[in-house]
């Protein structure tokens, strides 16, 4: 791993926006998890596909989400926008949600996604959540072992989360979950 220098910063509207649109969100992989299910049981079996599974994202709209919630930049050491964040903090349970996550597909695995995320936990900790929760999809491979390389678990899944007549038809939402560290809780 090629280690860059990233700083984070709070997004800059107007200024950011085209920048982030452009983001390559993409992924290529190998790899799924195949949703095995029981009686009262689900289980995520490693399974290898061929060809490569490739997915594109439709970029969401980059802007605030209702209530409490916050944008980041992760800009590398000549400002250029090389990643993403929005989460949005929910009161009632205490979480912060991970809204998007995106880091340029040049730029990953060089700190910029768990810088990302090391931003969206302080902020977290600063309004008292409990725990940030990401959600992502059980074809998505390298984004379910980035988020537990970065101390996340697997907290639940939802079969039925995307519309099958959509382009996520026939995939499995997985939650992910990471509790904030007390010592970012405020006293």
């Amino acid at each position: 791993m090629n280690v860059r220098l990233v700083k984070v910063r709070p997004v800059s509207r107007p200024a950011d926006t085209a920048s982030i649109l452009r983001l390559d969100d993409s992924f290529t992989t190998t790899r799924v998890y195949r949703v095995a299910t029981g009686n009262l049981s689900f289980d995520l079996v490693e399974t290898a596909v061929d060809p490569p599974l490739h997915k594109d994202f439709a970029p969401l709209p980059p802007g605030p989400r209702p209530g409490r919630a916050v944008e980041y930049a992760a800009v590398d050491g000549v400002d250029a926008l090389i990643g993403y964040a929005s989460a949005v903090y929910e009161e009632w349970n205490r979480r912060v949600i991970l809204w998007d996550l995106c880091v340029a597909s040049r730029s990953r695995r060089q700190g910029a996604g768990r810088a990302l995320i090391d931003s969206v936990v302080r902020f977290a900790g600063t309004v008292g959540a409990r725990q940030v929760l990401a959600e992502t999809q059980n074809v998505n491979y390298p984004a379910v072992q980035f988020y537990l390389r970065c101390g996340f678990r697997l907290a639940g899944l939802d079969m039925d989360y995307y519309d099958p007549k959509g382009p996520g038809r026939g995939e499995v939402a997985l939650f992910m979950a990471l509790d904030v560290p007390d010592t970012l809780l405020p006293k």
